[in-house]
């Protein structure tokens, strides 16, 4: 497990074909040292406060594994920059830590702060008019490679290459993929 990039951004506006539009989610990987208070990263805030910025979404988590898959998905090259470290909104870009390896409840240490897995990311129509591809928002939920949100334990300071410390699992059988299912799927 792995931090791979912290990404922090500020509301701001943007134009296209459909108009003009507002959003955090033009997050960029920042460097060295930053401080996670109880709400967020310093220098990073959302936009729309009715559907995010609760202390239940302090941080926003993206495994770096889905952006190989969405890049075979719309064959799009590696280094193709409408996919990257924080173009999906997330705050962490982590590795080795997947929807089916992370559980709600989960705590973990992280530079110096400690974090709780609270539950998942409902994909959002920015993620797609951001990026331009067509159909993501249907994909994100198809394939239910969401990410996941983290309330913050106890303030600290992380970076880029930290490796989080699993502290508690209470509940090993409340996996993210397993939260994803029950919303995404259609029950039987």
């Amino acid at each position: 497990m792995k931090i791979l990039a912290i990404s922090t951004g500020n509301p701001k506006k943007a134009s296209d074909d459909k108009g003009e539009w507002s959003s955090a989610i033009f997050r960029e990987p920042v460097e060295g040292l930053i401080h996670l208070g109880m709400r967020s990263l310093d220098n990073d805030s959302v936009d729309d406060t009715k559907h995010h910025g609760t202390v239940d979404q302090a941080v926003c988590c993206h495994p770096v594994e889905h952006y190989s898959y969405w890049r075979e998905h719309y064959g799009l090259a590696e280094d193709d920059s409408c996919l990257g470290a924080g173009s999906l909104g997330e705050n962490l870009t982590v590795e080795g830590m997947i929807e089916a390896q992370v559980c709600v409840g989960d705590r973990y240490k992280m530079g110096t702060a400690v974090v709780e897995v609270s539950g998942v990311r409902y994909p959002c129509w920015k993620q797609e008019r951001k990026t331009g591809l067509k159909d993501f928002l249907a994909n994100t939920k198809k394939t239910q490679r969401t990410g996941y949100y983290l309330r913050v334990i106890e303030e600290g300071d992380l970076q880029a290459g930290d490796e989080p410390e699993l502290l508690t699992r209470p509940f090993p059988e409340m996996t993210i993929a397993r939260v994803n299912k029950a919303i995404h799927e259609p029950a039987t």
